[in-house]
């Protein structure tokens, strides 16, 4: 039985693995309990992919002898290569207890708590088993790898460079350093050693994989996708490989390609957590969130304890709108980092999505604690302050937050809407400006190409091109400001969305309307019209608010006056809109739409009020549940764009609406409008007043509290019976 033991282990030593693993089965077949023999049959299996087979009889080896370091080591080696790293780190401690200098066992130790996030130990251990090994390549390459990590970079080459000089043929460890060498700023030594490690191994996929990464991140896109693609030919299920291509796809803009690469990283079987892990969160970025979701599923499968994948799983449902099951993920994911601020930071959000901004203010203030002077917490809580109307508290934050990064455009946003709603136009504009910045934002600035006019240039002569941005709105709201460049002597070009073109072809002074996407000819200057009031110098005093500024086009008034007068008997007419557009694409603009839009049965204080016919403005399907009810009129399957709305509303004495285009649009016609705002409502309507310096015929109607529409609805019946009764 020696004599066979001793042949094995030769054959094993010579790599002859499956001739090596018959011996040591013959002689388990003889002896269960062998140790060596099941040992190194342990080893052998580990060494062919098999680990949880290596994991058992290494087990036994150790049950019948748990002295022998070496078998603590193999066993830590294999547990490790299947993720089980709370166990494998035991295992390599105690090899360590058995014998403090076995430099692989310190090596293995070292691996385990850097794939734990103990970098700074893991360090330590790999520190000490060079010591003991000067020339451990292995171990100069993995600390490299902390090193990096931690962000000190020149520390990383200089131990990959170390490596590189021990095995000078050795491809991987050439790309490993044209990585790090990227990574500290030197791209062109990064080339140098990508070169290297590819005429070593022009076939190898890793190294393949590291010369696209390499490559790309000089600025050669397609170089760096001929790599991946070859990678991925030679080795069509090797995960890194894959990864790389889809990410190069991604980058070049080959948005549906890419997707689909990531997908068939998700069905490789020997892909890791960490790749799975990318595509997922590649795929939620792509707002691929069903199958980002199911991604993130199948993680947690095999890892449940994995924090980052619940909270991003939590990020993912929330953009689907499923909130009560993102905020399942993020308690998870906080009980498991109890003290994580990414975490915190979007259970916080959640909750103020929740309309349960007290919680989040709580939330944000200890997420502050954690870290003190950080800008995106401190914006954080200026906006749980600001769901709350406590306007100058989230005024101090906001400013905070600029003050530790004034470059970050999510905070200048929010230091603009602040000052917007308190009056201070002057600071607000200018600041508005960082909306384009705004990660929130999946709008594009249009017409970057040609400069923007800012207000101190002669328009005398001189095209200018004025764009729509954001909704209906805002379009209409804006669009006044036009009429003050063409008295400037512009020649002014509005380009708008399709449904407003009919109706903005009616203002004075424009030169010509387009819809968005539509040739517009040559222009000198161009604008977005929410930054006109910047450009102007706007204060709330200054703002142009003559009104009708807009007016339906006169062909159409004639059939819309007929089809009212059919359908309604003589008496006040009153418009009403009761739910904005939802958005669906969008869950920011879709929880803002869950705060402002009513139900119809929530009018019912205003439709009780007698003496007055109503009439549906509400278009889509929240103007289904006009079907049932009899006391409203619905006209609106008439309605093709914005002029026969307009149209409609100029049939009418009075529009009841909630915050939507329908209102801009009463109120720029003249038209009496009655606004319900909801209590964290728009910053065009400012606070503590119920008129607007906008609209002179607006009245608002404002929650005194989050969800609370009946005090509004109370006291707008009570209006209504008293405009009636006076008749204004």
């Amino acid at each position: 039985m020696a004599e066979d033991f001793a042949k094995a282990v030769a054959l094993h030593q010579a790599g002859k693995l499956l001739e090596a693993v018959e011996i040591y089965q013959r002689i388990l077949v003889a002896n269960p309990y062998d140790e060596g023999a099941n040992h190194l049959l342990g080893v052998a299996c580990s060494q062919m992919g098999q680990f949880d087979l290596a994991i058992h009889l290494i087990s036994e080896a150790i049950r019948a002898n748990d002295r022998v370091p070496d078998y603590h080591v193999n066993l830590g080696n294999a547990l490790f290569s299947v993720r089980r790293l709370d166990e494998a780190e035991a295992a390599y401690r105690r090899a360590l207890a058995l014998n403090a200098e076995i430099p692989e066992a310190l090596f293995g130790l070292g691996n385990t708590l850097a794939q734990t996030g103990q970098l700074e130990e893991a360090l330590a251990f790999h520190r000490n088993a060079l010591a003991l090994r000067p020339n451990f390549v292995e171990a100069l390459a993995n600390m490299a790898g902390v090193l990096g990590r931690l962000g000190r970079r020149d520390e990383a080459v200089e131990k990959l460079r170390r490596a590189v000089a021990e095995r000078p043929g050795e491809a991987s460890l050439h790309a490993d350093l044209g990585r790090a060498l990227l990574a500290s700023g030197h791209g062109a030594e990064a080339d140098v050693e990508v070169c290297r490690a590819l005429r070593l191994a022009p076939d190898s996929p890793p190294v393949l994989v590291a010369a696209s990464d390499v490559i790309r991140a000089r600025g050669r896109m397609e170089e760096a996708l001929e790599y991946a693609d070859r990678a991925v030919e030679l080795a069509p299920n090797y995960p890194p490989a894959v990864l790389v291509l889809a990410r190069q796809l991604r980058v070049l803009g080959r948005r549906d390609q890419a997707a689909e690469t990531y997908l068939r990283l998700a069905g490789i079987e020997g892909a890791g957590v960490a790749h799975l892990f990318d595509a997922a969160n590649a795929l939620n970025e792509m707002s691929r969130l069903p199958e980002a979701v199911a991604l993130y599923q199948r993680l947690l499968a095999r890892e449940h304890d994995h924090s980052e994948v619940w909270n991003n799983l939590g990020n993912a449902l929330r953009e689907l709108g499923e909130l009560e099951r993102a905020a399942e993920c993020y308690e998870a994911a906080e009980r498991l980092s109890p003290d994580d601020p990414v975490v915190m930071s979007n259970r916080a959000a959640l909750l103020g999505s929740l309309g349960k901004a007290e919680e989040a203010e709580a939330l944000c203030r200890r997420v502050v604690e954690l870290q003190p002077g950080i800008a995106i917490p401190l914006s954080n809580l200026g906006q749980a302050l600001y769901a709350q109307g406590r306007m100058e508290e989230a005024q101090e934050q906001f400013d905070a937050a600029g003050a530790a990064n004034p470059e970050n455009d999510d905070v200048r946003f929010h230091r603009a809407i602040i000052r917007l709603m308190l009056g201070n136009f002057a600071e607000g504009w200018p600041l508005y400006e960082a909306r384009w910045g705004n990660r929130k934002r999946a709008e594009q600035l249009r017409h970057a190409g040609i400069p923007q006019w800012l207000g101190d240039e002669d328009l005398q002569g001189r095209t200018l091109l004025l764009w729509s941005e954001q909704g209906f709105g805002d379009t209409l709201q804006f669009v006044r400001f036009a009429a003050l460049a063409a008295a400037r002597g512009a020649r002014v070009i509005l380009e708008v969305q399709p449904a407003l073109v009919s109706l903005l072809r009616q203002m004075p002074g424009i030169h010509k309307v387009v819809a968005v996407g539509e040739e517009t000819g040559p222009v000198d200057l161009q604008s977005p019209l929410m930054s006109l009031p910047m450009a102007f110098g706007t204060t709330p005093d200054t703002i142009p608010a003559g009104i009708p500024y807009l007016a339906p086009p006169p062909e159409r008034l004639a059939p819309w006056t007929r089809r009212l007068n059919a359908s309604l008997p003589s008496g006040p007419r009153i418009g009403l809109v009761w739910a904005g557009d939802s958005r669906d694409h969008d869950i920011e603009c879709t929880l803002i739409d869950r705060r402002r839009s009513l139900a119809l049965k929530q009018l019912e204080p205003v439709l009780a009020v007698d003496g007055a016919s109503f009439v549906s403005l509400q278009v889509g399907k929240q103007g289904l549940q006009a079907r049932d009810e009899p006391r409203i009129t619905d006209l609106t399957s008439g309605i093709t764009d914005f002029a026969d709305t307009a149209a409609l509303i100029s049939g009418l004495d009075l529009v009841i609406s909630v915050d939507t285009s329908s209102a801009h649009l009463a109120a720029a016609l003249g038209k009496p409008v009655w606004l319900l705002s909801r209590f964290d409502g728009c910053w065009r309507w400012m606070q503590n007043r119920d008129d607007s310096p906008w609209y002179p015929t607006l009245t608002l109607y404002r929650q005194p509290a989050p969800g609370d529409w009946d005090t509004p609805l109370a006291r707008m019946a009570e209006d209504l019976r008293a405009w009636l009764k006076t008749g204004k």
